[in-house]
């Protein structure tokens, strides 16, 4: 059976409408359509402080924040507490329930629910995509340009009936299921994400020399030899292991360190300290790359973990 045809997944989930009609507050239906005409978009405007959840639902949910947000979601087994930035992706698979705790109120944020048959779609059409039919992994939060510029295009689309492109929709549905199998894709092979567990042995290497040493300076011809490369090549596989070049890697595993120090700071450790345990240059420099990974400077993002939790520290 194709598996773009509806009886391909049975309705034993939530549809759409109704893991809108969970949450204590009404969405702005942004628009629907796409190539079955059960792709969602959704809009919330910024909501007071408030908990919730929805059950497990029949689609993927991609959700794009429009403002920055301190929250703490669960789902799985998996718990993330901290900031959400301005432009954060969040994707729920399929059948996945999810709560929300946001004491200070929730995000202006976009919903886009994308109906499985679209991955199932990719998969049918494009055999190098085995590796990747596993269930769709979920994520508590994420920086991923492709899924913000397709969600963002696709908001744009659907907020302007009349002269919206149904062609134009279609297309950026599959392109969304697309960059999600890719990244599942990432997941899967080379094991993009916190741990190295599932890395290619060279770079998981690296990546543990760079945590150890992340507050000592650091060269490509050191990392390099790790691996056993030539320079040039050691710089292509590691942009293709990890997304990033070396540079840009450690530049923001220092700034996760940091809000994991900050997160669980109760002595109040002077951020100037702070920036060269970690390999700063100096405190503006730590601030600079700081705010632009967390949305926030130390001294906010610390201020802001003591008020979501008095006297204790946040999970990481």
């Amino acid at each position: 059976m194709s598996p773009d045809h509806p009886a391909t997944i049975p309705p034993r989930f939530a549809d759409p409408k109704a893991v809108s009609a969970c949450l204590p507050f009404q969405a702005d239906r942004v628009g629907q359509g796409g190539i079955w005409g059960d792709l969602v978009v959704e809009e919330f405007a910024p909501q007071p402080p408030t908990e919730m959840a929805t059950p497990a639902a029949d689609h993927h949910q991609i959700n794009v924040s429009f403002s920055q947000e301190w929250a703490r979601r669960e789902w799985s087994g998996q718990s993330r507490s901290g900031i959400f930035s301005k432009n954060e992706v969040a994707v729920i698979a399929a059948e996945e329930s999810v709560s929300w705790v946001c004491p200070h109120g929730s995000a202006h944020c976009l919903h886009i629910h994308l109906p499985r048959r679209a991955i199932a779609l990719v998969h049918e059409r494009d055999i190098e995509l085995a590796p990747a039919r596993a269930p769709l992994t979920s994520t508590l939060g994420c920086q991923d340009d492709t899924i913000l510029r397709l969600a963002f295009l696709l908001y744009d689309e659907l907020r302007a009936p009349k002269w919206g492109m149904k062609l134009f929709i279609d297309t950026l549905t599959l392109q969304l299921a697309i960059a999600l199998v890719r990244r599942q894709m990432a997941a899967i092979g080379e094991g993009v994400g916190s741990g190295t567990a599932h890395m290619p042995a060279d770079i998981a290497r690296v990546i543990d020399y760079i945590d150890a040493y992340l507050g000592t300076a650091m060269s490509v011809t050191d990392l390099a030899a790790i691996c056993e490369l030539p320079e040039m090549q050691f710089l292509r596989r590691f942009k293709r292991v990890t997304g990033l070049p070396p540079h840009r890697f450690v530049i923001r595993r220092r700034a996760q360190r940091a809000a994991e120090i900050l997160r669980h700071d109760t002595e109040g450790l002077p951020l100037s300290i702070l920036a060269l345990e970690l390999g700063f240059c100096d405190q503006t420099h730590f601030t600079k790359v700081f705010k632009a990974n967390h949305g926030v400077t130390p001294a906010r993002y610390r201020k802001a973990a003591r008020s979501y939790y008095p006297g204790t520290a946040l999970d990481p």
